[in-house]
C-alpha cells in the first residue's frame, strides 16, 4: 500500500497534474489520497 501511494506521489510530482485547489491552492496530491 505504501509503495503504491509513494509511486503515485512520485508520478504526480513529476507530472504535476494532480493538485487539490482547496486550502488556497497549496494542497497537493498527498492530501487528495488522505481525504
Amino acid at each position: 500500500m505504501l509503495a503504491l501511494v509513494t509511486g503515485a506521489l512520485l508520478a504526480a510530482s513529476l507530472s504535476g497534474c494532480i493538485v487539490v485547489p482547496e486550502g488556497g491552492g497549496y494542497h497537493h496530491h498527498h492530501d487528495y489520497y488522505y481525504r
